[in-house]
């Protein structure tokens, strides 16, 4: 785990672990797969947990430039996680 906010990407959307659709810029949302799952974190960078918290109450496009999304899974119903990591 690095020090980021678990999120999830549903192939259209990126909300928080609750659900709660996160405030990213189309730009942001346009660099990730369409379509496709990801579970995960948004990451600023070591020891910036505070900054990223920031960015993500923040509606300016700039700051988002900061995070990126660290994927840990790409959930899929027809496979066990066992099967999907030896992908």
């Amino acid at each position: 785990k690095f020090d980021g906010f678990r999120a999830f990407w549903s192939g259209e959307i990126l909300v928080s672990r609750y659900g709660r659709q996160l405030p990213a810029p189309q730009w942001f949302l346009d660099k990730l797969p369409k379509g496709f799952p990801i579970d995960g974190e948004l990451w600023a960078g070591y020891e910036k947990f505070g900054s990223l918290i920031k960015i993500l109450k923040s509606s300016k496009d700039e700051y988002w430039k900061e995070c990126t999304v660290m994927a840990f899974d790409s959930p899929n119903d027809e496979l066990p996680f066992e099967e999907r990591i030896k992908i």
